[in-house]
């Protein structure tokens, strides 16, 4: 018997990893060549908006 079931989308709950540690992930599998600053504001503005990764 099912006693319950828990849902968690998008982080809700529970993360699994940092915007910083996704966006460095799909930057280096991209093989992308971006600054420092620009990648730190870009995770600034993910945290910013809730974006999950």
């Amino acid at each position: 018997m099912i006693k319950g079931v828990m849902f968690d989308f998008s982080g809700t709950l529970f993360r699994i990893e940092s915007a910083a540690q996704w966006l460095r992930a799909v930057v280096v599998k991209a093989s992308w060549d971006a600054p420092q600053g620009e990648l730190d504001a870009c995770v600034n503005r993910l945290e910013e908006l809730r974006a999950q990764p």
